[in-house]
């Protein structure tokens, strides 16, 4: 008996502790309810000059908007747009927000800003060295209900430029960390090292190749001039006269002792003239008269 009431009593407990958990459970998800109502009411609180979406598009549109950190930069930009006197604001209609002129750039925050690729391309002041930004219309709810002309024809996207030492930030620019800047100007002396060892080493080049082609000119000029002091040196020898005298008889010169004598002893002043005196060589060449006569002489016996 004692055994039966001991379980009867946990059963009871046990059920007790289930009720409070239940009530507990059942204010916390009231409380999350109303905390997420309550955020995104004030999500869209700050929604000055854009109309709440349906039910259905709150979910996407929030989601839209926290996906850039400084939502705050859409919300100040539609807000200058919609007091623009470049504009027509119709607060009823939506928001909707009437370019009058959208080939003319709209300036915020000291920049231009476009609304198609067509008006940033066809722009007057053009500027190097810029970083180039751009946001589609549907990229945000905040750049909504912009239209070009009275037919509805919404604009394309939102264009403008930002310097070399800032970057696209929402609808802004922001200043670059200095790490990157410094990051940056090393990799741009490390290009301008690169390109500067390319066009010397391809300066090497082109000069070796050019002072290599100079030196064989001068080595084909040199042989040349060689080949003719030896075509003279030859033409000043004996050679030149026995080959000749052979060209013009058939016979043996061994078997002929007179007619080599008589070349042979032909008088050298006979030579002399009928030789032009260029092709007289000087005494220095003594030893290259020789080995052509030697040469000579061992041809005639072959």
């Amino acid at each position: 008996m004692n055994v039966g009431v001991g379980v009867l009593f946990a059963i009871l407990m046990i059920e007790q502790c289930d009720a409070k958990g239940g009530r507990g459970g059942g204010r916390g998800r009231s409380r999350g309810r109303s905390r997420g109502s309550s955020s995104s009411l004030s999500y869209y609180g700050r929604w000055t000059s854009v109309r709440r979406p349906s039910r259905p598009d709150a979910t996407r549109a929030r989601l839209t908007a926290n996906s850039f950190p400084d939502s705050p930069s859409y919300s100040g930009f539609r807000n200058s747009l919609s007091q623009s006197k470049s504009v027509r604001y119709l607060p009823n209609a939506g928001s909707m927000v009437l370019l009058l002129h959208p080939s003319v750039a709209f300036y915020y925050g000291g920049r231009e800003y476009y609304w198609s690729r067509y008006f940033y391309e066809n722009r007057a002041n053009r500027k190097d060295d810029v970083t180039f930004c751009e946001r589609s219309i549907n990229q945000t709810s905040y750049l909504s209900y912009i239209f070009l002309d009275d037919n509805n024809t919404q604009a394309e996207a939102l264009i403008w430029e930002c310097d070399l030492t800032e970057y696209c930030c929402d609808a802004e620019c922001c200043q670059k960390p200095k790490y990157v800047l410094v990051l940056i100007q090393l990799l741009r002396l490390v290009w301008i090292w690169i390109i500067a060892l390319i066009c010397a080493c391809i300066a090497v080049v082109v000069l070796w190749e050019r002072r290599k082609r100079t030196l064989h000119q001068r080595f084909v000029k040199a042989e040349n001039e060689c080949n003719i002091c030896t075509n003279h040196d030859y033409r000043n020898s004996e050679l030149y006269l026995i080959r000749r005298m052979s060209s013009t008889k058939s016979s043996n010169m061994i078997g002929d002792p007179p007619i080599y004598e008589k070349v042979m002893n032909i008088p050298e002043t006979i030579r002399q003239e009928n030789k032009p005196d260029s092709w007289r060589l000087p005494s220095a060449n003594d030893a290259a008269k020789k080995s052509l006569c030697s040469r000579g002489k061992h041809l005639y016996h072959l």
